[in-house]
This record gives C-alpha cells, structure tokens and sequence, in this order.
C-alpha cells in the first residue's frame, strides 16, 4: 500500500504561541506602565489625606499652646495599594513620623517695657534662658511617587519641604502677628514608622495668656530652614529678618514694642522633657499688694505660672517660712498688715525676689467695679439674636460657622462710652470695630467665628471689664480625652463644684491632668475623711469612659460620683483596691446635652490617704 506524503503546516500551534507571545507581552507592558501609574495616584492620594491630617495635628498643637488643651490626633503613616489577580504590587508604602531636635531659641540684647515690673526687667534684660525645640515632619517612603514632599511642623507653621524645589507654606505661621511674636517650642519624642495609623498625644507643658512687652533686641530661631523663614517674615511690620547659619534672626526695630508670648508643648512621650515645677520656676513677679493677702506669681522661661513651686517669704524681716504656689502658679502670703514688706523668693538672683509693700484694701472685692459703671456681656441677647448659639449667664457655645453679633450693656446707662473688645485666642473668635454705646448704654460688635476651641472673650470701657467663656464647637466633635479643668477641696476652688462643704485637700491639682507618674495627693485634714472634688467643662454629648489612676496609701476604700450641672448622678466609681500600687478604675457615663461634669471624691475612713494620677473622659 502506497502513502501520500503530508506536507501540511502547524498553522494552529504557531497561532497559539503568536497569540501567547502577545498576551505576555501586553501584561508585561501593564505591569511596567500601567500598575504604576495607578499606584502612584494611590500614594498622591494618601499624601494629600496625610497632609489633611497634620493640618488637625497643628491646629490641635496651636490650641495647646494657646488655651493648654490636650488631645490625641490620628495620622495614617502608610497606606494600601488595590489588590491585582494577574499582576504584582510593591510592598505596603509606608512613612515615618518622628520628632528631630532643632536647637536652641535664644535672646540678645533684650529691653523690656517701662511697664514691666523690676524682676521682668531684670530677668529679660540680664539672663533671659535659651529654649530648646524640636520640630515634627513625616518622611512617607513611596514606591512611585517620587515627588512627595516632606511635611514639617515648625513654629506654628506647616511646611512641606519639596524634594525638587524650595520649600513651601501648607499652614501660615503666626510667630509675628501685628505686634504680638508668639513662639511654640515643641518638646517630647515620636518615632512612628509603618504603613498603619498611630495615634499622637499633645498637652500643653506651659501655657498662659501672659506676655511681656519688648522694645529692643534680637531673637535666634534654629531652623532647617531658615530661607523659608526669612521670606515668609520679609514683609512683617516692625522687624528685620537675616539668615544667619541655622537660624533665622529677628530683630525688633528702634521704636517699635511687641508683646512676646511663647508656649511649650509636649507631643508623643513627655516623660524626659516634663520636669518639676521647681526645676521650672525662673523667676517671680509680684502681683498683689492689698493687705492682708498679698501674692507674687512664680513664672518659667515661658513667662508662664508655675503651679506646685517651692517659695520662701519673710514678713518685715521676721522667720524664713515656706510655702508652695497654687494651681495659679501665685505664692501667696495671708494675715499681712498694711505697711509691712513680704520677700518671696524662689533664689538668690535679682528676678528670683520680689519685695512687696503692703497696701491698705481700696474695697469693692467679690467682682465689684473699681469704674464709674459696669460693662456686663449681655449673655440673654447674644443668645436670642443669633442662631446657632447657646449662652448661660457666664459663657456661650457656637455651633456654626456664620458671623454674630454680641452685645454688651453698662449700668449705669453711659452714652457715648467707648468699647474695647479682645479674645484670647483670635483663631477661635475675633471681634470688629465698635462705634460705642447709644443713649441707653449698649453696644454690638461683629464677631468672626474660626477654629473649633475654648477661649475667653473680654469687653471694657470706663475701668471696669467682663469676661465670658466661649466655646466653638461647629460640627459637634467629642474631643479624644478631656481631663479636669477645676478643682475644689476645703482650701479654695470654685463654689459650683461639689461638695457644697469640702474637706480635705488636693495636693498638686493638676498632675490629675495627665497620665505620666505625677499625681495629685487626696488628704483627710483634722480628723476628717478628704471630700473634694473636680470639674471637667464644656464635655458635649455622647457616651463616655471614665478612666482614673490611683493608688491607695491607707488601705481605705473612696468612692467618686459623676454628676451633671442638675445634679443628677451619671455614674458611681469605686476605688476599693488596696495593694498600695497604681491601678485603674473605669466607669461608663452618658451626657445628654453639653454639660459640665463634676466629680466627687469622697473618703470612707478620716486617715485616707489617695493618690490620683489622672481622671479623664473619652
């Protein structure tokens, strides 16, 4: 049997492997164009939210320095490419969060005011102390985006540090505002680096609305940056700026005063930069002089009060005693007689010493006016003409964004008076101009609503003023952790706080403030178990945690009652553990409508002895 022979071609089989050949080489092209591409608007997009993120951490830092509030603050290091079934992504992008030490902010040839008291005159003009500051920048580590700034918190401002180009502005500084110079030192350390979220604590180390008023001299800045400094401050009334190495210069021009205000801030772990308040205390500054009570304020580097501080007095030249400062960083001296000279003294140096002659009491007291007429914040108007805000008779909360208007009153009725009207913190509210008061004594003044916070606004005409708190709460946000504001045992505090008749004292108040190993000592005084207690204002509404760390020294139980401003019982505490360490106590609260939340703590035996290191609601 004859075969023919088969000389057809594999035309299928080629087909195949050309078809192959093709696909391979598309997904190859996709993985080496196409996945990046995306993946690089991924890491854009995360840079802009991360950004979105410092700017919250900034604000929140801002008001630290501001009004000593503390909170915690989320940042998102790193992120997550979108998952691929053919195709292959680089590692999770990451960024690191850390805090760099600058340097030292440092003070020449600085005169103060004519106004200033002697020991502010001699302490800026002869030794003012450097500062030392850090600054806080998210470095992100991305696979594609190559351009990606590095984001740093610096002096109030936020600057992204481009790779390709100089540095720019994300957030404006506020280091010369018209004629104040407000200088943040940042301490404390964060070494964050993942591709997940951590959470950043902040707390004011030394705030206060003092400042000194300066008319000569220069200020050093430490900075990575300073022609970024420079430019930014060019153009700014009434100083000179120079790049000199790592610094930026600021030099007050002949004629010109600034108020200085400055501020220390924690961020992350305070444990190495939160020291004592005798390692605090710099200098003194009398502030009273009426008989019988006379006081000076102990102050720091900041110009800031100093509460706890050890501080030595004589009574015209009588015993050396001891005393400490109270919450109010103020030293105070009882039973003095018009006439008679008290020394308070923290050391040896000029500044640390005030001589204070005592003076007969001019009267009034309590409040009263030492004015021809009052100046009251008419609380019931602001509340009836605008929307959006609620008012009791000492404070107001906003919770939109609009303008307002408030409103004021003299009593008498004064025409024609004129009004002046400031806020502690312009960034929460400002105010406009005023054209003073009409024939019935009353006056409206434009306000501008900013930033989320609490601060006090005031208005004075005629040599009397009022104050009113303000809170800004548009959009209802809880904060993360809120501490006690006040405080109350059988020494002093405010009479709002329960118990109407305390007993016992609180020792350092404010260590309950935060978690660190500080605490504030709860004592029974004169056979009495300690029954004391703490105020923790504008807590809004919603559901909480109650969180205290204590320690029981005697072995003896307490108790702590949660109670809103109608006295209606949120939550009973107990803290009944006695192995004499520290332990945690918990609780769960709700808050139906903002409030103030009292805490009552409350001793079952007269030897009680109970540590506090923190109260706090989140």
């Amino acid at each position: 049997m004859n075969f023919w022979g088969d000389d057809r071609g594999a035309a299928i089989q080629i087909g195949a492997v050309i078809l192959f050949a093709f696909v391979v080489i598309a997904m190859a092209s996709y993985q080496a164009t196409v996945v990046p591409s995306q993946n690089s608007g991924v890491e854009f997009n995360h840079n802009q939210d991360v950004q979105s993120q410092m700017v919250d951490l900034t604000t929140g830092l801002d008001a630290s320095a501001r009004d000593g509030t503390r909170g915690s603050h989320a940042v998102r290091l790193g992120t997550t490419y979108p998952s691929r079934t053919f195709f292959v992504n680089p590692g999770p992008p990451s960024g690191q969060l850390r805090t760099v030490e600058s340097g030292q902010i440092e003070f020449e040839n600085i005169v103060v005011s004519d106004s200033e008291s002697a020991t502010v005159t001699s302490y800026w003009e002869t030794a003012p102390e450097p500062v030392t500051t850090s600054r806080l920048q998210y470095v992100p580590d991305y696979s594609e985006y190559r351009a990606a700034p590095t984001t740093v918190y610096e002096y109030g401002a936020l600057i992204n540090d481009n790779p390709q180009g100089t540095p720019t502005q994300f957030v404006p500084d506020g280091v010369v505002d018209r004629n104040e110079i407000m200088l943040i030192a940042l301490r404390g350390d964060v070494q964050q680096a993942s591709s997940t979220t951590v959470s950043v604590n902040r707390r004011a180390l030394s705030s206060s609305a003092n400042t000194v008023t300066i008319k000569q001299g220069t200020i050093r800045l430490p900075t990575e940056y300073p022609g970024y400094w420079v430019d930014q401050l060019a153009d700014r009334n009434g100083i000179d700026v120079a790049e000199n190495g790592d610094t930026v210069e600021i030099t007050i021009r002949s004629g010109e005063t600034f108020d200085l205000r400055m501020a220390r801030v924690g961020v992350g772990d305070v444990t190495s930069v939160d020291s004592g308040p005798d390692e605090r205390a710099t200098y003194v500054a009398a502030t009273d002089d009426e008989a019988p009570t006379v006081s000076a304020e102990v102050r720091d580097e900041y110009n800031n009060p100093v509460a706890g501080a050890t501080f030595e007095y004589e009574v015209d030249g009588g015993p050396t005693q001891s005393g400490t400062t109270d919450r109010n960083g103020l030293a105070v001296v009882d039973g003095v007689s018009e006439g008679e000279t008290v020394r308070i003294r923290i050391g040896g140096e000029d500044w640390e010493e005030v001589a204070i002659d005592a003076r007969a009491n001019s009267g009034g007291g309590g409040g009263g006016s030492n004015g021809a007429y009052d100046v009251v914040w008419d609380t019931d108007k602001i509340e009836a003409e605008n929307g959006g805000v609620t008012c009791d008779a000492s404070s107001c909360t906003i919770t939109d964004d609009a303008g307002k208007t408030f409103y004021i009153f003299t009593q008498p009725s004064v025409d024609g008076a004129a009004v002046e009207y400031a806020s502690g913190n312009r960034s929460v509210v400002s105010f406009g101009s005023s054209t003073g008061t009409d024939q019935n004594g009353k006056d409206d003044v434009d306000v501008t609503v900013g930033d989320n916070g609490v601060t006090e606004v005031f208005a004075s005409s005629g040599g009397n003023g009022d104050r009113l708190q303000v809170t800004v709460d548009v959009g209802g946000t809880v904060p993360g952790a809120l501490f006690p504001d006040r405080f109350k045992d059988q020494e002093g505090g405010d009479g709002d706080i329960p118990p109407d008749v305390p007993a016992g004292t609180i020792n350092s108040p404010t260590n309950m403030q935060s978690e660190d190993e500080t605490f504030a000592g709860l004592r029974g005084s004169g056979g009495n178990a300690f029954s004391v207690g703490t105020a923790t204002d504008t807590v809004s509404s919603g559901t909480y945690t109650v969180e205290i760390g204590y320690r029981n020294n005697a072995k003896q139980d307490a108790t702590v009652t949660f109670t809103n401003e109608t006295g209606q019982v949120l939550e009973t505490v107990n803290l009944d553990d006695k192995t004499e360490t520290r332990v945690t106590a918990t609780g769960t609260i709700e808050v139906d409508s903002e409030t103030t939340v009292y805490a009552q703590y409350d001793a079952q035996n007269k030897n009680s002895e109970t540590d506090i290191y923190y109260q706090k609601l989140t």
